[in-house]
C-alpha cells in the first residue's frame, strides 16, 4: 500500500526496499529522479573526496551525511549509512 511520507514523496514498500514517488515539476519530463542505496556506516568526508577523485560530480546532500553524486549518465545517486 502507498502511504504519504516525508520530502513530498509517496512511498511504496517493495520487499525490503521502498520506492518514493514525486510529482514531476512543470516543464520536466517524468522519469527516474534519483537512486538511493543504504550502506554500512562510512566516513562522509573521505567518501566525498574519493568520489571527486574518480570524477563524480558531487552535489549538496538532501540528507546530512548522505553524499549525492551524478554518475557518468547524469543519474543522481545517494548513499545513506544504516543506523
Amino acid at each position: 500500500p502507498a502511504r504519504p511520507g516525508n520530502n513530498n514523496r509517496i512511498w511504496f514498500q517493495v520487499g525490503t526496499s521502498r520506492i518514493g514517488l514525486l510529482k514531476t515539476p512543470a516543464g520536466q519530463q517524468a522519469g527516474v529522479n534519483h537512486f538511493c542505496v543504504s550502506a554500512e556506516p562510512f566516513n562522509y568526508d573521505g567518501s566525498v573526496q574519493r568520489l571527486q577523485r574518480i570524477g563524480a560530480k558531487v552535489e549538496a546532500p538532501e540528507v546530512a551525511g548522505a553524499p549525492e553524486f551524478r554518475n557518468s549518465d547524469g543519474l543522481l545517486t545517494q548513499v545513506i549509512a544504516r543506523t
